[in-house]
C-alpha cells in the first residue's frame, strides 16, 4: 500500500483486470488498486482498478516507464522481476494519484 492506494503483484501474465476485481472481491478491499503483471512483450504492466483515483497516463515520460495509455487504466515499466517491479510502482503510484474526495492520501 502506497498513498492510499493498494498494490498487488503477480509474476505471471495474466488478465489484470479481471484478476485484479478477483483479488479485491476476496479481500473486500474498495480502495483504490492497482495490479502489477508480467507483460508478454517483456517488462510489467501496471493496471489500475478505477481511473478516478489513479491516472497511470500521468506516468508518460517518468524513467522506467516504456508506455501510458492515454486513458490511463495501465502503464508498462521497465523491470527484471516482479520484486524490483513492485518497488518502481510504489516509487511511481504517488505521481498518478489523482486526490479527490472519494481518496484518502
Amino acid at each position: 500500500t502506497v498513498n492510499g492506494v493498494d498494490i498487488y503483484v503477480l509474476d505471471a501474465a495474466v488478465p489484470a483486470t479481471d484478476a485484479l476485481r478477483a483479488i479485491q472481491a476476496r479481500e473486500g478491499s474498495y480502495r483504490p488498486a492497482v495490479l502489477i503483471t508480467r507483460s508478454p512483450r517483456g517488462g510489467f504492466n501496471i493496471t489500475s482498478s478505477n481511473t478516478k483515483d489513479v491516472d497511470l497516463s500521468k506516468l508518460k515520460g517518468m524513467e522506467g516507464v516504456t508506455f501510458a495509455h492515454p486513458t490511463g487504466f495501465m502503464a508498462v515499466i521497465n523491470a527484471k522481476d516482479a520484486k524490483e517491479a513492485a518497488e518502481i510502482a510504489k516509487r511511481l503510484i504517488p505521481y498518478a494519484v489523482v486526490k479527490g474526495p472519494a481518496l484518502k492520501v
